[in-house]
């Protein structure tokens, strides 16, 4: 039996712009483009790209897309601002999923548990932080939320 692995983003990305050719999207196209751009761009500077920092750029081209989205609403134009909630829309799709709620509980509390009793802080935060980075590198976790949550352990 034919082991099955799991499609690559760049390889979803060329079939996406694929059927986009043939379905004559022209946006969907330009998306894509874009992104391959970002990534052609950033592995000319730094060598082959890992699937950590192919999420990483995403992410970055999401939020450039929610500002712009804002700024465009906050000028009145909210025909443009829709069209750039629809990119970091598509642009979410590429994203692997997000850690589950109880997978970041219990790896925060793992965390806390190898720092001593005694050397527990708020300044042991960020060993706490850089931890859980490591650990869930290549998926999306909202930073903010994460440091909230330590906090709330130590």
């Amino acid at each position: 039996m034919k082991k099955t692995r799991a499609m690559s983003l760049n390889e979803r990305l060329n079939n996406d712009l694929k059927s986009a050719m043939k379905a004559k999207e022209k946006e969907k196209l330009t998306l894509i483009r874009s992104v391959k751009a970002e990534f052609k761009k950033k592995e000319i500077d730094e060598g082959p790209l890992s699937g950590e920092v192919e999420v990483q750029i995403l992410l970055k081209m999401i939020k450039q897309r929610r500002e712009a989205a804002a700024g465009f609403r906050q000028g009145g134009a909210e025909d443009r601002a829709l069209n750039e909630d629809w990119e970091a829309e598509q642009l979410e799709g590429y994203l692997p999923p997000p850690p589950s709620e109880e997978e970041i509980d219990s790896a925060i509390t793992e965390e806390v548990a190898k720092i001593p009793q005694a050397e527990r802080s708020p300044r042991s935060m960020g060993v706490v932080m850089k931890a859980l980075q490591a650990r869930f590198a290549g998926r999306p976790v909202d930073g903010k939320a994460l440091a909230a949550k330590i906090k709330a352990k130590l």
